[in-house]
């Protein structure tokens, strides 16, 4: 038997729950039981929470602001694969990205707060969970992944996302394994998206690019040593990059930038 749940909590009280929602095939345990991993989000209003069902597409649940879901809507898509990544702007808009066995699917609300919409298909063979999705404007997103033929990191190109013509993906010349991490920062008094991934040696490898269009530059460098599984990126207190693993010895490590030097520099490794 299997389901989603959700965990509320009241941080100044220290209580917390689990709280099932269900899945797209009720009680029906057999076919729950083969739904996907979960991906949530929140938009300007709503919680949403989205899975692979049973017949390869994809369902979506929606909680108001009041706290009350809604029942579970068929969004559509077929011959989708594990990894669904779903993000939002500043704004709160939300676009949803799928890997699928020919194709990119992806999901977007014109406005914040309003209805998913189906946008065109993107030509590809993702690898499964290799999806990321990051903000990179104030009303833009920017989604990754990783062909299944050489694992090269690929991204929907930026101006196919208003054109008339099918959408295209190019790669970033970045071969590794599993998912990207991905942040938005000012390097320089430059908008940037800062990119980490395990590289085909196994080391963490960390590129920047200018937001927007991480198909110009970005020279990547490889740091630290062989870690499991995909990198996480986030900015301190301070605002510095951060970058951490999971090392070989099960031990996390920590690498800050170095906000003396220019660019993305990265000061020693800390394990923790």
């Amino acid at each position: 038997m299997s389901s989603n749940a959700i965990q509320r909590s009241d941080l100044r009280e220290g209580d917390s729950a689990w709280r099932s929602i269900g899945t797209p095939h009720g009680q029906e345990w057999d076919r729950a039981a083969q739904v996907g991993a979960p991906t949530a989000v929140v938009d300007s209003v709503s919680l949403h929470v989205f899975v692979r069902n049973v017949g390869g597409g994809v369902c979506g649940r929606q909680m108001d602001a009041r706290g009350i879901w809604g029942p579970w809507t068929d969004l559509k898509g077929s011959h989708v694969l594990d990894g669904m990544t779903a993000t939002a702007t500043s704004a709160g808009r939300v676009e949803l990205l799928a890997p699928a066995a020919e194709f990119v699917l992806r999901w977007q609300q014109d406005e914040p707060g309003g209805e998913l919409q189906r946008v065109r298909n993107t030509p590809a063979k993702p690898a499964p969970a290799t999806a990321t999705a990051v903000a990179t404007g104030d009303d833009r997103i920017t989604h990754f992944w990783r062909e299944a033929a050489d694992s090269a990191l690929h991204t929907v190109l930026p101006a196919a996302d208003a054109a008339d013509d099918e959408p295209v993906s190019a790669s970033l010349g970045a071969v590794g394994t599993g998912p990207v991490a991905a942040l938005r920062t000012v390097l320089d008094g430059h908008d940037c998206t800062v990119l980490a991934q395990r590289a085909v040696s196994g080391l963490p490898a960390v590129a920047v690019f200018p937001s927007g269009d991480e198909t110009v530059g970005g020279q990547w460098s490889e740091t630290g040593e062989d870690f499991a599984g995909a990198p996480a990126l986030a900015l301190d207190a301070a605002g510095r990059v951060t970058l951490a693993v999971l090392g070989a010895d099960g031990h996390l490590r920590v690498a800050r930038q170095r906000v003396s030097e220019p660019g993305l520099a990265l000061g020693d490794w800390v394990r923790v």
